[in-house]
Parts: structure tokens; sequence; C-alpha cells
């Protein structure tokens, strides 16, 4: 579990009200150690990472409960971690569910319930368990039988998360769903344009979007080939205090290793957070780092003060919900990504410990 937690500055809620509508996650790993914790994961379609949400401690009784602030805004995944085993849930409004497991067995004989889309995913996780003992962890992507379920499983999902569940699921460190394999990227294809018809301002949507149409032009027997335009950056566009925009875009396209951050200057953390921002600018910003930091919320006044004082370029988005935010997957506070010198979004930093040497792999 120790390689799981990092020893970050815990992420604080983006939004806040007075009372919680969110959803929640409780249940029981029997034979937990009083003290143990589990790691909540959330993943990020804009880098293609799992980011850690929170952690959740378990009491002598083997019980957890977490209660997220705000009912998810878009069906979604998210990860138990626990002594590097996952258990996978779906959260598609404010609800409960139910997880049980066993400390010794994690992934594998666990429960969770709820949902119909919580029956729904677990099957998926059997037919995939089934499949590996019959085949083993290499035979998975080459049972042909498995493919079939989970195709089956791909066209009858109403909802969509299931099926972008499916296509993203990840076995023995290599994709189920096999981009370069034809069937499997026809399988994908269906799964984007589902999104793209049905779910066009969820942020999955582009991601699935473009892993369909960026593989295309490599299958055999195409007959065509598919050109799109690559999108390596969402260009911001926005104020800082003293009423200047500033272009992330044009920022990127200096040749400068670029940090990009979330944050929101109305809750404590940012401080501590900035204070550890700070210390990497000041170590490297000689060698070519530069930082975009956007402050949300409601909090302008707040954000104005503390801007006066910052060595970096910082813009204001009011509120909580912008199409700044859906680009780049903003879920929490604060939010932390490295372009790089070709101008592209390069990796999400989930260990703020980690920073320096996280931006200097691409100085």
């Amino acid at each position: 579990m120790k390689k799981l937690i990092y020893a970050t500055i815990a992420s604080a809620a983006l939004f806040s009200c007075s009372h919680n509508d969110g959803w929640t996650v409780k249940g029981t790993v029997e034979n937990a150690k009083d003290g143990d914790k589990l790691a909540l994961l959330g993943f990020n379609a804009a880098s293609g990472a799992w980011y850690l949400v929170d952690s959740i401690d378990i009491n002598g009784n083997g019980a957890f409960t977490y209660t997220a602030a705000q009912a998810s805004p878009y069906s979604d995944v998210y990860s138990l971690a626990y002594d590097g085993k996952n258990i996978f849930f779906p959260v598609d409004s404010a609800e409960t569910l139910t997880v049980t497991a066993d400390a010794a067995h994690f992934d594998k004989d666990f429960k969770v319930t709820g949902t119909e889309l919580a029956d729904a995913m677990q099957q998926v996780d059997q037919m995939i368990q089934t499949s590996i003992e019959r085949n083993g962890i290499d035979g998975v992507r080459t049972d042909s039988i498995l493919k079939r379920e989970l195709t089956q499983k791909v066209i009858d999902d109403k909802n969509g998360l299931i099926a972008y569940y499916v296509i993203s699921k990840i076995v023995g460190n290599k994709p189920i769903f096999d981009v370069k394999d034809k069937k499997d990227l026809r399988t994908i294809g269906a799964v984007a344009n589902n999104f793209m018809t049905n779910r066009p301002d969820d942020p999955r949507t582009a991601f699935l979007e473009k892993i369909y149409l960026d593989n295309r032009p490599y299958q055999p027997g195409s007959g065509k080939t598919v050109e799109a335009d690559q999108v390596v950056l969402f260009d911001i566009n926005l104020y800082d205090a003293k009423g200047k925009s500033h272009s992330l875009a044009d920022m990127a396209s200096k040749g400068n290793v670029i940090v990009l951050s979330f944050v929101n200057y109305g809750v404590d953390i940012t401080t501590a957070y900035n204070v550890k921002l700070n210390e990497a600018y000041d170590a490297l910003k000689d060698r070519g780092m530069s930082v975009y930091q956007v402050s949300v919320g409601d909090n302008e006044m707040v954000w104005k003060e503390s801007a006066k004082n910052l060595p970096w370029v910082s813009v204001f988005n009011p509120g909580t919900t912008s199409e700044v935010l859906v680009n780049y997957n903003v879920r929490e506070v604060p939010t932390t990504y490295i372009i790089n010198r070709n101008g592209e979004l390069a990796e999400r930093v989930t260990d703020l410990n980690k920073l320096q040497s996280t931006i200097s792999k691409y100085l």
C-alpha cells in the first residue's frame, strides 16, 4: 500500500457545498490490518493515466467508507487499490456502492453491489478472471470466447460506461482490445461513435475518437488513409490580474517546458501547493521551465491579491464548470500537467514531491 499512497499534499475538493450530495463507496476488507489504507484512484482521459483522488482508512473491523463532495457530472470508473491490487467500480450519480473483499485475494474474490452498472462491470471482471484461470494472463488477448462475450457487452451497453471500461481494460500491462488488431479496432470505433453521437460533451469522447482515428490508417486492407488533426494541446486564453490575456498555445510555442497548473485560491491547500511549485520554479526556470497557472472558482478577489506576488503567469477562470476544465478533465484541485518543448501534453504529475525531478526529465 505504501507504494501506492504517495507522500503528497492531499488534493482539495474543487467544488464546495453546504451539504453533501455526492456518491459513496463503502464496504469491508476482511483480514485487513487496523491502520491499513485504500487508495481511491480516478482515470484521466487526457493523459491516459490513473491518479490519486484520496486515501481511505480501514478500521479495525476492516470497514471503510468514502463520500465524494458532489455527484459525478459524468458516468465514470474509479478504482480501489490495496497492496498492488485493484477493484474497479462505476459511478453514475449520487449513489451508494458497497464493496466486500478479502485482503489476501483483493482483486479476485470481491463483490461490488448497489447499482445495475456495478453488477454489469463485475460481470466483465468475472469473465476476464475466468479467462485468466483458463488461459493465463498472456492468453487473455487471444481468447476468442472472451472477445466474443466482451464485444457483446459493448453492443448491449446503453449507458456507454461498460463499453468504455471493456475497451480500456488492461491485463498484464497490455490492453485486451489491441488497436493494431482489425476486429478489436472495429469494436473501439463502435464505442467512439457511440460517445460522439450520444455523449459529445463527455471528456472521454475526444479521447476515444483520437484513439480510433490515430490507429485506423495502420490497418491493412483499409482501402484508404483517414487523416485527422492531432490535438496535442487545448488552448487556454484567459486574463491575468492586470487584464492582460495569455494564450497557453502561444506560450507553448516558445519551446519551454510548461507546468500547467489548476488551483483554487479559496482553499487552504493552494498555499502549500504553491510552495512546492515555487521550489521547482526557482531551481529550473533558468533551464527553460515556465508556469501557466489557472485559478478556478468564485474567489476572484482572493486570487488577485495572491497573483500580485507570483513570479509566473496566473490567470483566472470564473466558476467551476467550463470548457477549459472539461478539456483537461479537471475534477479536483490542485491538478498539474507538464507540457514538453514540442508543445505536447506529456504527463500528469500526481506526486508533488517528485515535481522537480519529473519536470527535469523534459528540460
